[in-house]
């Protein structure tokens, strides 16, 4: 929560990967695209505090799957995983909260918050299975009746995918919108303005009776 709280929501820095856009599919190039490519989260700024709350859920889950605390009370892993998943929930409760009126109406806001939102879906859909593999480890070490036979079972992530991909659809959707808005609110004005002065001008008019008296 203090990082939630506390942490400047304007910072932010770039991850993810660089990646080339496919080739034609059915042509030569698109035999040397990379199939991996389709899982790889492509590169653009998200907000430290986005960041850090994936560190500190990572961490949570490696207290979780630590042997010796495990050992030493049975209870504490399915805890601790609890709480991972309740640490990207904070986020999605609290930032929309704090940063609301900003996201509404600053596209930068509104984008950071897409991107984190992008970031934390992509993230989630592979936590499960990545400590699930350890969760397996650590069970098969213990008793066949220890709760960590359970965690093993329901440890997953990939529910909180959409939430998180929703609320990054409605915080850039809404902006769009916004800005669709505002741009063509400037430019009918403009329009109107300039439509309404040329009727009301009689520069034409008076260029015709001129060159009718030059005639003449």
């Amino acid at each position: 929560r203090n990082i939630l709280l506390n942490t400047d929501y304007h910072n932010t820095s770039r991850v993810g990967h660089s990646v080339k856009d496919p080739a034609q599919p059915g042509s030569l190039d698109s035999l040397s695209d990379d199939p991996q490519s389709a899982f790889l989260f492509h590169e653009c700024s998200v907000s430290v505090v986005a960041q850090e709350i994936l560190s500190l859920c990572r961490k949570t889950l490696d207290d979780a799957s630590d042997h010796d605390a495990a050992t030493t009370i049975d209870t504490l892993p399915p805890s601790l995983y609890r709480a991972s998943r309740e640490v990207l929930d904070l986020f999605r409760a609290i930032i929309p909260t704090r940063y609301g009126k900003e996201i509404a109406s600053i596209p930068r806001f509104a984008a950071v918050l897409h991107n984190d939102c992008a970031y934390l879906a992509h993230e989630a859909s592979f936590l499960g299975a990545e400590y699930k593999e350890k969760f397996n480890k650590l069970a098969s070490s213990m008793d066949e009746s220890s709760r960590m036979k359970m965690l093993t079972e329901v440890c997953t992530f990939v529910d909180l995918v959409p939430p998180f991909r929703d609320l990054a659809s409605k915080s850039m959707g809404s902006m769009i919108e916004m800005q669709k808005v505002q741009l063509y609110e400037l430019v009918s004005s403009k329009l109107t303005t300039s439509f309404t002065k040329a009727l009301s001008s009689n520069e034409s008019v008076s260029e015709w009776d001129d060159a009718e008296t030059a005639l003449k």
